[in-house]
């Protein structure tokens, strides 16, 4: 890695522990799609989203709820990115058996 890039990833890290962030990364397509189905049933509503998701396709949405917001994003090569507030992302992750983690590790 080179320095700028380690440098732009200390600063993301921190963004993350500053904000109470957390972030699941490398969801399988049908567990990203169950999660937007699930959520959006539950209330929470799907914006910034230009076309359904389609797991061919780079996709990027956000899921709304009152005040919280969950960044959603899908590309074929890496799989499904979701992050918000830790406690948001901590109840998806148990919810449905993924790993939250404090920061991207891309």
């Amino acid at each position: 890695m080179n320095p700028l890039a380690k440098v732009k990833h200390t600063w993301v890290k921190l963004k993350f522990k500053r904000n109470d962030l957390r972030i699941i990364e490398h969801i399988p397509a049908a567990t990203f799609s169950q999660i937007l189905q699930q959520y959006c049933a539950q209330g929470w509503e799907l914006t910034d989203a230009y076309r359904p998701f389609d797991e061919a396709q780079r996709w990027q949405g956000k899921l709304r709820k009152g005040t919280s917001v969950l960044t959603c994003i899908w590309q074929p090569e890496q799989a499904g990115h979701i992050y918000g507030l830790s406690r948001i992302i901590n109840g998806m992750a148990a919810q449905f058996s993924l790993v939250a983690k404090p920061a991207p590790t891309y």
